[in-house]
């Protein structure tokens, strides 16, 4: 009788299946430890989420207004007019 080992190796899908589960078990792995320092640091992926709609927060370069698909910058009055003209990649709440 075959060793198990034996059986996954004679067999190609199983090996696709068991690369696929260890490419997966991995990239849980990444995104746990992902999570985990963003939460350590406070900044927040716009891959993950973006802030509530008119939601004044702290992006690179500054402080920032999200509209629903938009980020204004702006800190002269009237406040938060100006498109910002990078891609925001992440954000943090402003301290309380």
């Amino acid at each position: 009788m075959p060793s198990h080992t034996e059986t996954v190796l004679a067999n190609p899908r199983k090996i696709g299946t068991l690369e696929n589960q260890i490419q997966t078990a991995q990239l849980e792995q990444l995104k746990r430890i992902a999570d985990a320092l963003e939460a350590r640091s406070g900044w927040i992926s716009t891959l993950d989420r973006f802030p509530a709609k008119h939601q004044k927060v702290i992006v690179p370069g500054g402080m920032a207004q999200y509209r629903g698909g938009l980020w204004y910058s702006g800190m002269e009055e009237p406040m938060f007019q100006r498109p910002i003209q990078w891609e925001v990649t992440r954000w943090m709440q402003l301290p309380e």
